[in-house]
């Protein structure tokens, strides 16, 4: 971790796997199709 520019690029490749894949809009989402498939509402 020596390298600075490195350090930067994995914090930002890093932030933005973090919000892609845990903004609070796709949770909801994939949220309600879980229950939806569960519950059998189409």
């Amino acid at each position: 971790m020596k390298d600075r520019a490195l350090r930067q690029r994995m914090g930002e490749a890093g932030r933005k796997r973090v919000v892609d894949l845990f903004d609070y809009r796709q949770v909801a989402r994939r949220f309600v199709e879980i229950v939806s498939e569960r519950l059998g509402i189409k």
